[in-house]
């Protein structure tokens, strides 16, 4: 394998936390610059090493800026911790996940200034969260599909999650089985969702359409803006936007993780969302190397339910240990199932 497995579960779920933080922070700058207060923004107290600085050469970041926890960061968390306290999927732990994730948000949209556009990418977070699900079960494609729509149900999300959780689902998988392909990757996705749907929705075909269309910008690469743009104009959820976004930053940069990150951070208000789900994408292709080594370095700011790198890295490897039959509750660390490329064999 080019990367080990358990480098790729731990570069899914750091990617996508460091994203998220990324892209929360330029979406506040972005629109710290559009209400014209950027003077003011410069006033305020100079950046520590002990912030985003070290991300990126110029990037400065306000330790006194008030920030709003991800609501998908926490229920990904938990769903983590239940799949290694039970070793499989369990029905009542879910559903009392779903239940906290849906206060959650309601309470994070009523604390936020533009409320309407959390809930425009609600679909999105919800797949965020089943992310460890989406690991757990990478390896049996019909498996996962399964535990997604039951997860589906029991949170009784909004119409257009399960297709977005299934095309995500599907293309991680790709990534930890090592078959990303950057030109194929869209059209098997398109594929699967149509061999996944008895009967095709609106919503469905919505999220398919937007996929083409990100197929098309791919191979004409006409830039970040002319591309926002035209998804903008081919899709009617903006979810579905967000979505084909994410894969456009990963695919157009498919080589380099931080790169696609970058180009993420630049999406305007979905900003967060995207940068979320290209370090999921783009995480389970390059694993945890993938990652710029500042980037992987311990330090105080919080990311996915308030877990620093090093815990969401432990939690990761936790998920994985018992995901391959190893983990031994009794022991404090645990072990590493090791097995040569080729070798690992559906539980």
């Amino acid at each position: 394998m080019r990367h080990p497995l358990l480098s790729r579960f731990q570069g899914t779920l750091l990617a996508s936390a460091l994203g998220e933080a990324l892209g929360t922070y330029s979406r506040s700058q972005q629109a710290l610059q559009r209400k014209g207060i950027r003077e003011a923004e410069q006033k305020l107290p100079a950046p520590t090493p002990t912030t985003l600085l070290g991300w990126y050469p110029g990037l400065t970041f306000n330790l006194n800026m008030p920030t709003v926890p991800a609501p998908w960061g926490n229920a990904a968390v938990k769903c983590a911790r239940a799949l290694v306290r039970t070793g499989s999927w369990n029905e009542l732990e879910m559903a009392a996940i779903g239940v906290q994730l849906a206060a959650d948000r309601v309470a994070t949209s009523a604390s936020l200034a533009q409320p309407r556009s959390r809930k425009a990418f609600i679909s999105a977070e919800y797949a965020l969260a089943t992310l460890p699900l989406t690991l757990f079960f990478y390896e049996n494609e019909p498996k996962q599909q399964q535990i997604l729509r039951q997860t589906v149900q029991l949170w009784q999300s909004p119409s257009s999650f399960e297709a977005v959780s299934l095309a995500v689902g599907y293309a991680i998988a790709q990534g930890l089985n090592e078959q990303m392909e950057r030109l194929t990757l869209l059209p098997r996705t398109i594929d699967y969702l149509k061999r996944s749907t008895a009967k095709p929705t609106d919503t469905l075909l919505d999220l398919m359409g937007a996929l083409e269309q990100t197929q098309t910008l791919l191979q004409q690469d006409p830039g970040l803006h002319t591309v926002i743009n035209r998804l903008r104009t081919h899709t009617t959820h903006s979810c579905h936007e967000a979505i084909a976004l994410a894969f456009y930053c990963y695919l157009s940069c498919f080589d380099d993780l931080h790169l696609s990150l970058l180009r993420a951070a630049r999406c305007g208000e979905a900003a967060s969302v995207v940068c979320a789900l290209t370090g999921a994408l783009s995480g389970s292709h390059h694993g945890l190397s993938g990652l710029p080594l500042a980037w992987r370095l311990d330090r105080p700011l919080l990311l996915l339910g308030e877990l620093s790198n090093l815990e969401v890295c432990h939690l990761a490897t936790h998920l994985f240990t018992v995901w391959s039959g190893s983990y031994n509750q009794s022991t404090s660390q645990p072990s590493i199932a090791i097995a040569a490329p080729g070798l690992l064999r559906p539980r």
